[in-house]
């Protein structure tokens, strides 16, 4: 797991793999397709 932020500390990424899961047809997925969450 890894995790990306900027240096105001508001803006962070996630990234992980999950070995057990199926991997998704990127290419054939639509480029607005986007999992985001927030945190207020």
């Amino acid at each position: 797991m890894h995790f990306l932020a900027d240096g105001s500390g508001r803006v962070m990424l996630e990234m992980y793999n999950n070995p057990a899961a199926t991997v998704p047809d990127y290419n054939a997925m639509h480029p607005l397709v986007l999992h985001a969450s927030t945190r207020n």
